[in-house]
């Protein structure tokens, strides 16, 4: 059985395209566009979250702290939001360019 092999250069040539990468509220994908703001979906209220993300969070108040929550955009994704991220706590990093 013999293994078939393709040349190197063209697997390289075919994932690096020498461009650079565009911050995502530049991006010409509309769904791409959609996450800049993904983090106003977050909520912080255990009140609104499911029983395991709620109980969670009160043994870790820190994680639902209003300065956590707007500083570095951590809270719940709610099961009824339309990402893949739905039913967890999550933390967004924001990545700012110094010039």
């Amino acid at each position: 059985m013999a293994i078939e092999t393709r040349p190197v250069q063209a697997d390289v040539a075919a994932t690096v395209k020498n461009e650079p990468n565009v911050p995502l509220q530049d991006s010409p994908n509309e769904g791409a566009r959609k996450l800049v703001n993904l983090h106003g979906q977050l909520i912080n209220d255990p009140a609104q979250m499911n029983a395991a993300a709620s109980a969670y969070g009160r043994r870790r108040p820190f994680l639902l702290s209003e300065a956590l929550a707007t500083e570095v955009k951590t809270g719940f994704m709610p099961g009824r939001a339309k990402s893949t991220l739905r039913g967890a706590i999550k933390t967004s990093l924001l990545t700012r360019i110094c010039g």
